[in-house]
């Protein structure tokens, strides 16, 4: 029922469902995705793991690493889009601004004050710039490349690369198994 809008819900014959909202889910699972594709990339290169992975309540990591993100398909097979070392430095930090905005809870209230709009007109514009086509909503994706080029980029090739529509199942496959497999609700 995750992609089902919310006034159709009532219609469900499960009276036994539970909701549950994650507060900056979309971001969350995008800045998860990222941090496992860094620390590959590292592994390969021999540096080891030298991020601060994301923990959760009970202090463990999240039950999934990249090997298993690419068995069940939650990323493709060899794509990093690291250009070289200097591009790779901005895009680890750029990836820890990020992580304080969407771990702090405040991803869309301080991206919000950016774009001059309300929270939930941003989270529909995050929305329009994760999961629209490369040629769609471009002044809001210039405006979210301003802050954030280097994700902007790696969205925007992932979706060249793979289909616009691929980035968005990605996020979805990796919110279900989070949530449904990983029994990160308890």
């Amino acid at each position: 029922l995750t992609n089902l809008k919310s006034s159709f819900k009532f219609f469900s014959k499960d009276k036994n469902k539970v909701v549950i909202d994650i507060k900056n889910s979309q971001p969350f699972f995008l800045l998860k995705v990222l941090e496992e594709m860094v620390k590959e990339e590292r592994r390969k290169e021999g540096e080891g793991d030298t991020t601060n992975s994301i923990k959760y309540h009970n202090d463990s990591e999240m039950c999934y690493n990249y090997s298993l993100l690419q068995e069940v398909n939650l990323v493709q097979k060899d794509y990093f889009p690291i250009k070289n070392s200097e591009w790779k430095a901005g895009f680890i930090g750029e990836i820890n601004a990020y992580k304080k905005m969407v771990l702090d809870g405040d991803f869309y209230d301080n991206l919000a004050i950016i774009f001059s709009c309300s929270r939930s007109e941003m989270k529909k514009n995050i929305m329009k710039i994760f999961f629209s086509n490369n040629h769609s909503y471009l002044p809001l994706k210039k405006k979210f490349d301003s802050i954030f080029p280097k994700i902007n980029q790696f969205i925007s090739d992932y979706k060249d690369h793979f289909g616009y529509n691929q980035f968005a199942i990605m996020l979805q496959k990796m919110e279900s198994y989070s949530v449904l497999d990983c029994n990160l609700i308890s």
